[in-house]
């Protein structure tokens, strides 16, 4: 669900490969971000759907998200070094993709809620005030490691265990400051 959020704010959602463990320096990830600017009593918020692929900077995808609206985000390797990075908004049933070249690690695959830097590089100081937002839910998300021929389809698996009838995720807070 993309938050609705008032006050110099920020706050990203996404998914990617790769990254999470120690010295993997690959990463490739996409997802949406709420902007929050106040000047004076005027707030703008702006939401924006994007990719990303380390060490590059984050690239902005050409579809418009709404307060409220679904989204899905896709990170999927199609060929070996391949990589297909799709948000799709459920609610308007658009979407925006891009397809890069790049070789990452695959050694792990996340789902965020970010607290974002708004200056490089990132130290303590730096760090976003966390936009407020309500409902905001990760679905239980899948993956596969197969790599199949084209057009067959992977047996995947959940990225988020179900326990008890409630979706639970493996929650890492890391640097809360």
């Amino acid at each position: 669900m993309v938050p609705s959020a008032r006050g110099n704010q920020y706050v990203a959602d996404w998914v990617g490969i790769g990254g999470y463990t120690g010295g993997d320096s690959t990463l490739v990830q996409d997802g949406i971000q709420a902007v929050i600017h106040t000047r004076g009593h005027h707030s703008t918020v702006t939401y924006d759907a994007w990719t990303e692929h380390l060490p590059r900077d984050e690239k902005p995808l050409a579809l418009t998200v709404s307060a409220g609206d679904t989204v899905t985000a896709i990170v999927q390797e199609t060929a070996t070094d391949t990589w297909l990075m799709e948000v799709v908004d459920d609610t308007t049933n658009l979407n925006a993709a891009t397809t890069v070249h790049y070789v990452a690690s695959g050694l792990s695959a996340e789902a965020i809620m970010e607290r974002p830097c708004v200056r490089a590089p990132c130290r303590t100081q730096d760090l976003a005030h966390l936009a407020q937002t309500s409902n905001e839910t990760f679905g239980p998300g899948s993956y596969s490691t197969e790599v199949l021929p084209a057009g067959q389809t992977p047996t995947e698996e959940p990225l988020l265990a179900l326990v008890a009838d409630q979706t639970l995720a493996d929650i890492v807070m890391t640097q809360q400051q």
